[in-house]
């Protein structure tokens, strides 16, 4: 494996441990490697390391088309901010 294609297949999740509750803000993956199942792993790394120092719960902000990767990472819809500047936003949460 060239040392490019190790780079493009990294996937990126971003959290932040807030005590009982986690914020996820960013879950990237490269384009030319979607619907490989990195960005899942990504997530669901992302969940272990949280629940392993005391989350209780992880929330993230979505937009509506990718709310079904979440969902099939174990978060479901807690409501939809309506966005003026752009398309809706979708709260998200998975109890740990």
């Amino acid at each position: 494996m060239g040392e490019d294609l190790a780079i493009r297949l990294l996937g990126k999740a971003a959290h932040a441990d807030q005590g009982a509750y986690a914020w996820m803000r960013r879950v990237a993956v490269d384009p030319a490697l979607r619907r490989a199942g990195i960005g899942r792993r990504s997530i669901a790394d992302a969940v272990q390391d949280l629940s392993a120092a005391g989350a209780r719960a992880v929330l993230l902000e979505c937009q509506r088309h990718r709310e079904d990767l979440y969902v099939a990472s174990g978060f479901r819809r807690v409501r939809t901010f309506p966005e003026p500047s752009g398309p809706d936003a979708v709260l998200m949460r998975a109890d740990l």
